[in-house]
Order: C-alpha cells, then structure tokens, then sequence
C-alpha cells in the first residue's frame, strides 16, 4: 500500500500548482517529470506543509513506473529493485488514491501525464474508458515527444497505445494508432536510423 503523509481530497490537489511542474520542464517524459514532483514534495515537507508533500509525492509515485512492454501482465515496473526491497508499483497505489487519479484524468493538459495516470488505471481494473484516454493521450504525447526528436520514449508510447487498442479491439482507435506509426515512419523516411524499430507484430499477435 502507497502511505503518503495525510489523506488527500480534490481541494488539495486544486490547491498546489501541480501543472506548473509539467509547464516547466522541457522534456516532456514522466521520468524527467518523477524528480522534479519529488523535489517539490521534499519542499513541502520541510516547509510542514503535508497536503502538498501528498501531492507531489503521488504525482512522483505515478511518474516513476518504468514501462515494459514485454509484460501484458505487469507492464509498469518499479524505478528500482534490490534484494529484498523495490520501489512503488501501481498495485500499491490505494483504492482511494486511485479515485482521486481518475478524477484528474480529464483535467491534465499534458499528454504525457495523462496517458500514464489512465493507463495505470486501466491496469488497476478501472474500466475501458481509462485505457481509450490512455491511448488517445499517448497519441498526443507521441507527437510532443517527435518535435523534440527524444526518439526512445516516443517509440515506447506508440507501442505501449497499439497494444491497448488491441487489447480493447478498439476498431477506431487501431487504425488511428496504426496510422500514427507509419504517418511517423514515412516523414523520417529519409533518415530512419533515428527511430528505434516499433515491434507491431508482437502487439498485433493473437
């Protein structure tokens, strides 16, 4: 179970910036997001203030699942492993904790954020909505992700949005995954080396 510092309401979050962390940083990658809601969370608790150290700390939390397409089952790892001892994975992230997330969602400008809260919703068993927000904002956050040529992670959202719309067998959302990618492919056509080869045939496998 994630124990933050103080049960957290909707007031809470409405109250401490959280956006501001996103707005200011220039990559847009949940890693880069996870130390600087962490860093925001060490200030707050030194400052005493425990409804923004929660805050942050859950955003931090959320932000710092280490994607892994190699599991359906798992596909969120912890940050770090050793013996005996790892750090949060979304199992550990509360019922009511998870309430609160679902009730951002729609509130979240930043594509990135977006897709990882939903996505971790879904794989907590939050319902098919969550997984088609998850997908669309992977989408959103692939195209951000393209302008600034951070090739790796833009090639881990499209996989990871082409698996969920084939677990949904989503018959609108497919095709638009699916037209994303080569859309991607065909504009780098001249330079290909760039982009890390997407695996659709393990996605698209039955």
């Amino acid at each position: 179970m994630l124990q933050l510092p103080t049960v957290l309401t909707m007031e809470d979050f409405n109250l401490c910036n959280w956006q501001d962390i996103i707005d200011e940083s220039e990559k847009k990658d949940c890693l880069r997001y996870e130390s600087r809601f962490f860093k925001k969370a060490r200030e707050a608790r030194e400052s005493g203030d425990l409804k923004a150290e929660g805050v942050f700390a859950l955003f931090g939390v959320v932000s710092s699942f280490i994607l892994n397409l190699d599991s359906k089952e798992m596909p969120f790892g912890p940050f770090m492993a050793l013996e005996g001892s790892r750090a949060a994975i979304p199992s550990d992230v509360t019922d009511e904790q998870l309430a609160l997330l679902k009730e951002l969602v729609p509130s979240i400008s930043d594509g990135e954020l977006r897709a990882r809260i939903a996505d971790v919703l879904w794989v907590r068993n939050c319902g098919h909505k969550v997984a088609e927000c998850a997908v669309e904002s992977y989408l959103e956050s692939a195209k951000t992700l393209e302008q600034i040529g951070h090739w790796a992670p833009l090639s881990n959202r499209l996989e990871r949005a082409l698996q969920l719309a084939v677990a949904l067998n989503n018959r609108t959302l497919l095709p638009k995954v699916v037209e994303h990618i080569e859309g991607l492919l065909q504009r780098c056509d001249n330079d290909r080396n760039q982009i890390p080869t997407l695996d659709v045939t393990s996605c698209t496998q039955e």
